[in-house]
């Protein structure tokens, strides 16, 4: 392992250095407390993707937008096939996931996770990470933690942007963006469209994929978006998303790599209508949120919504402090669940967040957030959960901080959980989760540890062939080592993560990484050039609880050359996989192998 991260950090430098770098003291973030706050004044650990990073790299999927982060992914497949994530050792179901604060966990799921596979990245502003338990803050899903994706608002002028990019695997990409706005009116309309015949999912372990049926994948993603100033202090905004994507697949349970039977539908709306008013007094928001999930198989179709309305006020007071009161509603509704059952339960809720930032008795500033919800479930019994995060700025060593945060959460089973009638339990209540995490930073050097228990959690039982509740606690703990720094053209970004992540019994869970690393270097010296260079070695990781299928420890680098043809045009090429590695991360399934792709960004 040191042989390998010395490897990592070897090539990082010979790469070279930076170039300016986003501010990271400039960025304002929404998701730790609903509403916008400077990076430097959240108490919780923070990762940001901006959108600088994802155009620099030029990412396509979320998916590999979150490897810069050090999130885990495995994949059954390529493009398009069938992902999961763990974050901060917990599995995807345990994050709560959202485009523009608007739910995309979908409940008609197994467990209710969010389907990121499908999510292209569409002229992106950013992407929020909060770590550890917030369901003081979001309810249910929050327990691991939030991935809020933000999308741009219009730009001031009328203008117009293309992407074009084609590859391997007979790949095309095409994004375009219309948008306007002056001092009433913003309108932008975008539309994102990948078609891939892609790879087989699925192949023995090191035989040739190309000896196998391509599992091709299309998607399609429209966004568009509206607001309208009334006056001064009033406005009102629409958005909406649809996503429309299908594919082929090669189903678990015929086991067969060749399977030209199986297929896949998705159909995707996510929709919010918003006024916002703003005063001497308060920042008043009141919106209505609904997300809408189909999905199609040749064996049967899912069918389900969440439909949320909320109200919320942020009041200032003295000079550095904030109260936010809300309110919300949420109704949960299955439709068809491949047996075309009827499923559903509403909750209310109601929270407060109290933010102060005050001189410290021994020297320095402090930052002391605190949140409560109580909610009220027509399913299960009511629910209190909170957070309390503590930041440090010492007085006495520029640069460095230090922040503690505690927080409950609780994760309530999906209505695939509840009703589905094969597997279905209308008796689970739901998990119950407490987080503690611990961080230190000086300068571009952070220090991360975190612990969590699960108590109450839904497994499948292969005794009752339904799912049921553990009696026992499941427990997760880790720590980060990151490392960030600009020096003249150079941006450098290094990462280890150590992650222990255990089941009821005090096995290891399945699929979980043990250690990895991750890399990044962008170089800047060279006129209307960008090289950057990434990648990720990951340890020890086994399929099976049995730990008899190793699928870790491996080292996958990736490059990408950017050139600026004049200020409206650029060209770049991406190579995937640059050092040909053959791997899977899910026994059975398959990664892709070095891949190229070009592309051209146009903007009028």
């Amino acid at each position: 392992m040191l042989k390998i991260n010395n490897i990592l950090i070897a090539s990082a430098i010979l790469a070279t250095y930076i170039h300016a770098n986003t501010n990271e003291l400039q960025i304002s973030i929404f998701s730790a407390t609903k509403s916008e706050q400077s990076i430097i004044d959240i108490t919780s650990d923070v990762e940001v993707i901006t959108a600088a990073q994802l155009e620099s790299m030029q990412i396509t999927s979320v998916n590999d937008a979150l490897k810069l982060t050090g999130i885990s992914l495995t994949n059954s497949g390529g493009l398009g096939q069938q992902s999961s994530f763990f974050m901060n050792g917990m599995s995807a179901e345990h994050t709560l996931v959202m485009i523009d604060g608007i739910r995309y966990n979908d409940p008609t799921v197994t467990n209710g996770y969010a389907l990121l596979e499908q999510l292209l990245i569409t002229d992106i502003k950013r992407i929020e990470i909060i770590n550890g338990a917030q369901s003081g803050i979001w309810g249910s899903n929050a327990a691991s933690g939030v991935i809020n994706i933000i999308t741009k608002e219009a730009s001031n002028k009328i203008n117009a942007k293309v992407n074009l990019e084609v590859g391997s695997f007979k790949s095309k990409k095409i994004n375009i963006i219309l948008q306007g706005k002056d001092d009433k009116e913003s309108i932008k309309m975008s539309l994102s469209n990948i078609n891939s015949d892609s790879f087989t999912a699925m192949a023995l372990k090191g035989k040739n994929i190309h000896d196998y049926e391509n599992d091709s994948y299309k998607n399609t993603t429209l966004n568009f978006q509206y607001s309208y100033r009334i006056n001064e202090t009033n406005k009102i905004s629409f958005l909406q998303t649809i996503i429309d994507a299908s594919g082929d697949f090669d189903s678990n349970f015929s086991g067969k790599a060749n399977d030209r039977t199986s297929t896949h539908s998705t159909n995707n709306k996510l929709t919010t209508i918003k006024f916002n008013h703003v005063d001497s007094f308060n920042i008043f928001d009141i919106y209505w949120n609904e997300s809408i999930f189909n999905r199609q198989y040749a064996q049967g179709e899912y069918e389900g919504s969440i439909k949320e309305i909320a109200v919320k006020s942020k009041i200032p007071y003295n000079k550095n402090d904030f109260v936010q009161i809300g309110f919300d509603t949420k109704k949960q509704v299955m439709t068809k669940s491949y047996s075309k059952l009827y499923g559903k339960y509403d909750s209310k809720g109601v929270f407060i967040t109290n933010s102060n930032k005050f001189n410290a008795m021994t020297g320095g500033i402090n930052i002391l957030t605190q949140s409560i919800r109580f909610d009220d479930y027509d399913k299960f019994e009511d629910k209190a959960t909170g957070k309390i995060g503590l930041k440090h700025f010492h007085d006495s060593i520029k640069g460095f901080t230090t922040s503690l945060n505690y927080g409950t959460a609780y994760k309530t089973p999906s209505l695939y959980n509840l009703y589905n009638f094969y597997v279905g339990n209308e008796n689970l209540i739901p998990e119950t989760i407490k987080s503690l995490d611990v961080t230190m930073q000086y300068k571009d050097l952070k220090i991360k540890y975190y612990k969590s228990t699960i108590d109450d959690e839904i497994l499948y039982s292969n005794i009752t062939y339904k799912y049921e509740q553990s009696n026992k606690q499941s427990k997760y703990s880790g720590y980060e080592i990151s490392y960030k720094k600009s020096i003249n053209k150079i941006l450098l970004s290094l990462k280890y993560l150590n992650e222990k992540a255990q089941d009821k019994n005090g096995n290891d869970l399945p699929r979980r990484v043990k250690e990895k690393s991750i890399f990044s270097v962008d170089y800047f010296g060279i006129k209307k050039f960008n090289f950057n260079l990434n990648g990720e070695y990951i340890g020890t990781r086994f399929d099976d609880i049995e730990k008899k299928i190793q699928t870790g420890k491996y080292t996958v680098l990736n490059t990408v050359v950017n050139y600026d043809i004049n200020k409206n045009v650029k060209t770049y090429l991406k190579i995937d996989n640059l050092n040909d590695k053959k791997y899977q991360t899910v026994d059975g399934y398959t990664t892709s192998p070095r891949a190229y792709y070009f592309g051209i960004n146009a903007k009028f």
